[in-house]
């Protein structure tokens, strides 16, 4: 465990110019602990939905001189080309940012009407054994393209519930809220 370090304060500067004061430092508001290079914070930009959209971003972010540690990608890995997460990854390897991608596709785009119910259905998650297994598909092609960070569906059980997860897959739901 690394020595707290002091507590990030963005925007503190600019809201001390037009006079809204600042709040003393509190020891609840450092932390202990430190990702592995030492850093106490991270940026992540979600929802970089395919490489024009991180091409974007990239530029937006060296522009504003803005550090970005992970970009992820929500909709899927099934909705991108070969040629895009290519491009995606040689992009993040090139600024030593982590690219995850999610798994797909998932409850939102599965068949039936649950999506039409007050509950709005079954949300971002495999259901059924062919919906898991196009995860698991999605997963397998991501990182023989050289993606390291795969997100899965919440919920989604390998096996009998039991809290074991196939290589590759991220681990079911505690067996007290398994859908089964």
């Amino acid at each position: 465990m690394t020595a707290p370090s002091a507590p990030r304060r963005p925007g503190a500067d600019a809201l001390a110019r037009i006079g809204h004061p600042v709040p003393p430092a509190h020891s609840a508001d450092a932390s202990p602990h430190a990702f592995p290079d030492g850093g106490t914070w991270r940026t992540e930009i979600p929802s970089v939905e395919g490489a024009e959209a991180l091409a974007v971003v990239l530029k937006e972010s060296a522009r504003l001189d803005v550090p970005v540690h992970r970009i992820s990608q929500g909709s899927g890995v099934w909705m991108l080309r070969d040629e895009e997460i290519t491009e995606m990854v040689e992009s993040c390897a090139e600024r030593d940012i982590e690219l995850c991608l999610f798994t797909g596709p998932r409850g939102t785009w599965d068949i039936g009407g649950s999506t039409r119910t007050d509950s709005g259905g079954g949300g971002l998650r495999a259901r059924g054994h062919d919906a898991l297994a196009g995860c698991v598909e999605d997963a397998v092609r991501a990182t023989e393209l050289g993606v390291m960070c795969c997100s899965s569906p919440t919920r989604a059980c390998c096996g009998p519930c039991t809290g074991s997860a196939p290589p590759g897959c991220s681990p079911p739901a505690p067996p007290s809220s398994c859908p089964r």
